[in-house]
Parts: C-alpha cells; structure tokens; sequence
C-alpha cells in the first residue's frame, strides 16, 4: 500500500510504517534492556574473534521528510529508533550509527531520499555510509566539499507497486 504525499511524494505504508511515523511502537523498557542484551552477546563474540561490531539503523523516508507526509499525526516526536539508540549507547559498549540527524541536516542541499522511492538515493547513502565510517573511526570525506551532483528523481517502485500511473509522477 502507498501514500501519497505533498508534492507527489509516496511513502510505503506496509511493515508498520505508520506507527513508526507517529511514535506509537515504542519498546518498553523490559524489551530495550533484553535486545541490547543481544546485542552485547553478539559484541562478545567478535571481540573474542578480534572483531569489531557496528550496529547501522537506517532511517526510515518517514523520518526523514515528514514534511512531505499526510495522513497521521506524530503522537510522540522521541521515536522508537531514537529511544532503542540512546538506551544502547547509554548501557551497553557496542557500537551503533543512525543517520537521521545527517540526513535531515544535508536535505536542504540534496534530495536524500527519492521522491518515489523508499530508498535513500546516491547521497543518502553516501551520508550513511560516511556516517557508518565515521563511526568506526576511519577516514571520511565531506560531502558539502564534493561538486553537485544530478540525481534521477523519477526512479521509484512505490509507482508500480501502488499500481500508479508514472505518467503523473514526473
């Protein structure tokens, strides 16, 4: 199923992306502590393997441009992705990148996502990735010091798969 939002913008409303957009799934406590649990287990594992683990939590489109969302209010703006983030970091040693302050903050200057797309486009993931590499401490590059980059803004499988007509999205 797909929605269509402002400015033709289509958000993909299957896996539960609603509530995910409005704030309402969020983990308890009981469900933070035992993932994290996992999580730390996982950690160990590498550790004794001489491994690093890096956790990566994409953002959802959603999170990302709102702006462009209709549909539902936002019932809770601290989300369950932001909320599982900061609880890991706080209580556990593993590693964990999620872009979205990146993302929002590279928007004004680039389409990040694509408008008929879930996906992040060649930007996004280059802002993810410089995030991910980031986060293991290697070397990254600015991507504001990079020259402009063309993007295809008509790519999209939210068309065929709400069965649309592409002819109206341009």
């Amino acid at each position: 199923v797909v929605i269509e939002g402002r400015h033709q913008w289509l958000y993909y409303l299957g896996d539960n992306s609603m509530s995910y957009y409005q704030g309402t799934n969020l983990l308890t406590s009981a469900e933070m502590e035992y993932f994290t649990s996992i999580l730390d287990q996982l950690d160990k594992l590498c550790r004794e393997k001489g491994k690093t683990l890096q956790i990566a939590i994409w953002p959802n489109k959603e999170q990302v441009y709102p702006e462009h969302y209709l549909g539902a209010d936002v019932i809770n703006e601290y989300k369950r992705v932001e909320r599982f983030v900061d609880y890991v970091r706080e209580n556990s040693d593993v590693k964990i990148v999620y872009p979205l302050a990146e993302l929002v903050a590279a928007k004004p200057y680039w389409d990040v996502y694509y408008k008929f797309d879930t996906h992040w486009n060649m930007a996004g993931g280059f802002i993810g990735y410089q995030a991910l590499m980031e986060s293991l401490g290697l070397e990254t590059t600015n991507l504001y010091q990079l020259p402009v980059w063309e993007f295809d803004r008509n790519a999209g499988d939210l068309i065929s798969l709400g069965n649309l007509n592409g002819a109206y999205y341009t």
